[in-house]
């Protein structure tokens, strides 16, 4: 179960075995079944996750409508960074919509390896850099982009999720309405064929 991190870690970090030994003997491992909750909104965040197996969506409760803020799968880290940073209640909820097997590490323990090894620093900080600039784009894809261009954007860098949650959550996460979505596909598929 932990290869696929160490193998991750191993060729982003160049780290040594005993590195990654010492990052592993922190994690702990959980498994969730579709639809189970990891997260509700409201409750603590307390760790980084890295998705081995599965799915999960990220989402917001709205007055109306849940709000899908991310869908992430295998070989993504994930958390409510404002939650685990600060200890606040976390304004989301997470769910598998697979079954999905995730590593955790703590907070503290995060600090403590990134204040104690410069390679995993540096990873860490790469991470964050990587994210922040992903959800710039995001953000940016509302004000910019139509709704066939953030559809297409979304394909190029997620494509291989469509086939694997509701397009409903794909929807919301690209702030359009599932009828909206369907006939951008329609139309995209008859400009291909």
């Amino acid at each position: 179960m932990f290869e696929i991190l160490v193998n991750n870690l191993s060729s982003l970090l160049g780290a040594d075995d005993e590195d990654i030994a010492a990052l592993v003997s922190l994690t702990t491992s959980k498994s969730y079944h579709k639809n189970e909750v990891i997260l509700r909104e409201g409750e603590v965040c307390k760790n980084f996750g890295f998705i081995l197996r599965g799915i999960i969506r990220i989402y917001h409760e709205g007055d109306t409508k849940e709000i899908t803020m991310d869908i992430l799968k295998e070989n993504e880290f994930f958390s409510d960074f404002l939650s685990v940073v600060h200890s606040m209640p976390s304004q989301y909820n997470i769910v598998a919509i697979e079954d999905t097997d995730i590593l955790y590490i703590g907070y503290n323990d995060v600090r403590h390896i990134i204040d104690s090894n410069p390679k995993f620093a540096k990873f860490y900080r790469a991470v964050l850099e990587r994210d922040y600039a992903l959800l710039l784009r995001h953000n940016n894809s509302f004000k910019i982009l139509s709704p066939t261009e953030r559809y297409q954007l979304y394909l190029e860098r997620r494509g291989d999720i469509c086939d694997r949650v509701p397009l409903k959550y794909v929807a919301s996460m690209l702030n359009m309405d599932q009828a909206t979505l369907s006939r951008v596909r329609s139309n995209l598929k008859k400009e291909i064929g």
